[in-house]
């Protein structure tokens, strides 16, 4: 009994040190925001009165201060007219006032140095201030509590050592107990009515421990009284602390009566199970708990503790001891609970004008807890009643937040609660690309619903998040990156739906965006997302394609290797499409995002045409007429897209200057690079199958050589034509690096009539070239 009197005795004493030590520094610090408000609105009003006050000043002194002419006038009229100042008229005396001398308005530097004084008086005023602020709480409140704390620490090792020296029987420790708290509720009630505030509720709350301890003890260890008149006992002490937190204006006191309330059913619990019993008096409590809130709006930290505590012991009841045969009792007080809350919260969303953050957390943790209950307690039993239920409450939200915005209230949080509830619905009711394809109608009702319909810009928040989770469901899904060759149907599966609609949902929502002028980074953002989503499916899906014809000619080698490389290049050729496509939209809408993504996607088609290109079959090889030729037709489409986009969009002229040359570059590099490969493959095939000799080796390198020397010249003929120096340019380089082939490799196997012939030859080109440059260098100009 000893060992559980402490312990018991340890638990009441850390809670009362958060109540009276912990939440008052709490409550202090929001005291003290207040308070630091007030000073800076105080001194703005000060300041404000000193302009006023030296605004009036100078007007006074423009008044009173006359011309210097005015009094020299002055000065001549007294000389000249040497009349008595008193004049009589009809009886009455009239004084020429006294004109006193007038001083220079004070400069800029003297009137600071003027209110400097005060400036620091009123500092040092302040200083003077928050020191005695900070003196009266260190001494009347932290004081108060520690007493209050001590007070009871003492009463605790009185009694302790009360029993061990058998001084007085269990009885009279519970009487002695009950009568000091009563005691203590006395003395706090004529402090307070003596003005000592702060030290009344530092005994209420001793008072009230008190109390609840004698309780405590007259039924857990001396078994005095029953377990039923030992929960309503310590339901009037909780019932006490509210009404005398209520009476001092206390929150602090309020809170004692928070953590007795819900201590109770477990401080007085006899191991037995009672479920109807605890949750029925929880709901007491919570209905209590709330009424006080109606009284003391301002107390609303209690809202989120009160729910908190609630929620963690109906989920731990669920977790541990839940039953289903007690699924009734489950849905009955989940319900019960989460109504309360929702209808006080929703009576405050009518009283207050805008959202408060407190609240606002509280709504979100209160649909959470509710979204997990159903889970737990009702998806084992009825899968398709979850997603029924969620539906309705998500209705509840929305209903509730078109009423608040119906009265003016600026509350949010069940547009929010709504919102966040249908989208975690939605696995609920739908599976793998369902779920895919039902966000992506949700972003799009949102996009409509609130842009369009209720005119609301920020509703595209919640639509982006519809289309965050569709995009990251499909992306999370194994047969997104590719599907089973076998079951494989090309096109006609759900994967393309699913993808398809989320591109097409976020198209639309780019349109809507861009029709109510949001077209910075969201409508950017959206259109980026499809580009890379729509990109991503042509390549899965070209690459399962591929995958199942090589599936089902899985005997055949050189087949697979033919397929494998045709695949490839049919990437290449649709990239080029899609990028042909992205760029001739960008230009049209002047969509920067379409034409710089469609350049990205073409460059990487050219890059791995140029790392692919080179591994052609050749068991499958066919002169000019293949794949290869093909995808470097639409390469060299492409690329004279991009430099009429370089040239018409881009109006930095550095900038174009260089991406031009560049451009144009990839562009005689691609064709130089086909016609070499093309040159070589068919060589090699006639070498490796039609029984071909060195002399073909030989004769595939001076038709190279020929090759590069007559393009450089069509190069040359281009540039001087077109005035392109990047054209000339290269046929430079490429006449350079053919002579140099020329000369240091394919004259060592030719014979002596071939050599005079190659040099001859060589010799005519040269000058060819160097008299049409003398010809038309002013052209080039």
């Amino acid at each position: 009994m000893d060992e559980s009197f402490l312990l018991s005795l340890v638990i009441l004493i850390n809670l009362l040190f958060v109540i009276i030590i912990a939440v008052p520094l709490i409550v202090l610090y929001s005291k003290h925001r207040e308070l630091k408000e007030q000073v800076l609105s105080l001194k703005d009003q000060l300041l404000l009165l000193r302009q006023t006050q030296q605004q009036n000043k100078s007007t006074v002194a423009d008044h009173t201060v006359q011309p210097e002419m005015d009094r020299e006038m002055d000065r001549e009229r007294v000389k000249t007219e040497p009349e008595q100042e008193t004049v009589q008229q009809e009886g009455i005396q009239f004084h020429q006032p006294d004109i006193p001398a007038t001083s220079p308005l004070p400069t800029a530097e003297e009137a600071r140095s003027h209110d400097a004084p005060a400036q620091r008086s009123i500092s040092e005023e302040q200083m003077d201030s928050d020191n005695k602020d900070w003196e009266w709480l260190i001494g009347g409140r932290w004081l108060n509590r520690i007493g209050a704390l001590a007070l009871i620490f003492g009463m605790a090792f009185f009694l302790k050592y009360a029993i061990d020296q058998n001084w007085i029987s269990e009885g009279v420790r519970v009487v002695i107990g009950a009568v000091t708290g009563a005691a203590l509720l006395v003395g706090g009630a004529r402090s307070h009515r003596k003005g000592y505030e702060i030290f009344s509720q530092g005994l209420v709350g001793a008072g009230l421990a008190v109390l609840q301890l004698a309780v405590y003890a007259s039924f857990q260890f001396y078994q005095l009284i029953p377990q039923a008149m030992a929960l309503v006992l310590m339901s009037l002490v909780t019932v006490l602390a509210f009404q005398q937190a209520i009476r001092y204006n206390a929150m602090a006191i309020s809170l004692l009566g928070w953590i007795g309330g819900f201590l109770t059913p477990f401080l007085l619990s006899t191991g037995e199970e009672n479920v109807l019993g605890l949750f029925s008096y929880i709901l007491l409590l919570v209905i209590g708990l709330l009424a006080v809130l109606l009284r003391k709006p301002e107390w609303k930290l209690l809202y989120p503790l009160t729910m908190g505590a609630t929620y963690l012991i109906f989920l731990g009841w669920l977790v541990v001891q839940y039953e289903p045969y007690q699924l009734g009792l489950a849905i009955t007080f989940s319900f019960l609970y989460w109504g309360l809350f929702l209808v006080y919260d929703l009576y405050s969303g009518m009283r207050a004008s805008r959202s408060d953050i407190l609240y606002t957390l509280s709504s979100v943790g209160s649909v959470t807890w509710l979204y997990f209950v159903m889970l737990i307690i009702l998806h084992p039993v009825m899968a398709e009643g979850v997603g029924s239920m969620l539906l309705l409450l998500t209705a509840v939200y929305y209903g509730c937040d078109v009423m608040l915005q119906k009265r003016g209230s600026l509350f949010t949080h069940y547009f929010w609660c709504g919102t966040g509830l249908a989208f975690a619905t939605t696995p609920v009711f739908f599976t793998q690309y369902g779920a895919v394809t039902m966000w992506a109608v949700e972003g799009v009702l949102l996009i409509i619903g609130g842009m369009v319909i209720w005119r609301k810009v920020n509703t595209w928040i919640p639509a982006f998040i519809a289309f965050g989770l569709s995009a990251l469901w499909l992306l999370g899904l194994e047969s997104t990156w590719g599907m089973d060759p076998a079951s494989y149907r090309f096109l006609f599966h759900l994967r393309s739906l699913g993808t398809l609609l989320l591109v097409a949902a976020l198209i639309f929502a780019a349109v809507i965006l861009r029709k109510y002028g949001q077209t910075g980074k969201k409508m950017t953002g959206v259109l980026v997302s499809a580009m890379l989503l729509l990109f991503l499916w042509m390549t899965v899906e070209v690459t399962d394609l591929f995958s199942f014809l090589i599936f089902h000619r899985s005997e055949q080698m050189m087949a697979i290797q033919s397929l494998r490389y045709t695949g490839i290049m049919v990437l290449v050729i649709l990239w080029w499409l899609y990028a042909a496509i992205c760029i001739t939209v960008g230009m049209k809408k002047q969509l920067p995002v379409g034409y710089y993504g469609g350049g990205v996607i073409g460059l990487v088609s050219l890059l791995v045409l140029m790392m692919a290109g080179l591994g052609f079959p050749l068991e499958q090889y066919t002169f000019f007429f293949n794949i290869r030729t093909l995808a470097t037709v639409c390469s060299l489409a492409g690329l004279l897209l991009l430099i009429r986009l370089v040239r018409t969009q881009l109006q930095q002229k550095s900038a174009t200057t260089l991406l031009l040359t560049v451009t144009q570059v990839l562009l005689v590099g691609v064709l130089l690079g086909w016609m070499t490969v093309e040159t070589y493959d068919l060589f090699s095939y006639l070498i490796q199958f039609k029984g071909g000799s060195d002399a073909l080796v030989h004769a595939l390198q001076l038709t190279l050589s020929l090759l590069w020397l007559f393009f450089s010249l069509s190069l040359l003929a281009i540039g001087i034509w077109r005035r392109l120096r990047s054209f000339r340019l290269m046929a430079m380089s490429l006449f350079a690096l053919s002579i140099l082939k020329i000369f240091l490799y394919d004259l060592a196997f030719l014979e002596l009539l071939f050599r005079i012939f190659s040099f001859m030859g060589l010799g005519i080109v040269l000058l060819l070239v160097s008299f049409v440059y003398q010809k038309y260098k002013d052209h080039l100009v």
